[in-house]
């Protein structure tokens, strides 16, 4: 590599919580943050996010209508991160968002509402795509730089780092989300 590419922020969003040394100290006790709880018809171990950062996810909901969490993640998550670097919005980045399941919340309720009445909702594919998590974040971030979304399974968050490192290499962009 002709130039070395650095990571220097992350953006979490996760039962362990959302700043570094909050995650790392949760991350050295010897508990765990696992709850039992009902699904449905079903009782299962999860991990849920801590009320602080609900209470931030539920506050993005007013400006982001009808989108998936998994947008709201992003965008969270992407605020942290642009912060903590020092980036500002409407510059030229780039963004990359993996995801392997994509809008799984909507596409089940969409899914729920086709096998009750028989037909699909207008919105159904627009707002489930892939895309529609990079292209919100994009559009939060003002951003003028590629917009780019994949899923590659097992190894999304890899291939989003490396497609991130090719663009910067290839001098097509001079930072990346």
């Amino acid at each position: 590599m002709k130039t070395p590419v650095s990571i220097i922020s992350i953006g979490s969003v996760s039962a362990l919580g959302s700043d570094p040394a909050e995650i790392w100290s949760r991350y050295t006790h010897d508990s765990h943050l696992l709850q039992k709880s009902d699904f449905g018809k079903v009782s299962a171990w999860a991990g849920f996010l801590p009320h602080e950062i609900k209470n931030e996810i539920d506050s993005l909901r007013s400006q982001f209508k009808k989108v998936d969490d998994s947008v709201l993640y992003a965008v969270y998550a992407t605020r942290l991160a642009m912060e903590r670097a020092g980036w500002e919005k409407g510059e030229d980045i780039g963004i990359n968002i993996g995801s392997s399941r994509g809008a799984t919340t909507l596409f089940e309720e969409h899914f729920e509402y086709y096998l009750e009445t028989g037909k699909a909702q207008t919105l159904a594919s627009p707002n489930t795509t892939l895309g529609n998590i990079s292209s919100w974040v994009a559009q939060d971030l003002k951003s003028r730089g590629p917009e780019i979304s994949h899923s590659v399974t097992c190894s999304t968050a890899l291939h989003a780092v490396l497609n991130g490192i090719a663009w910067l290499s290839a001098g097509m962009a001079q930072k990346f989300i």
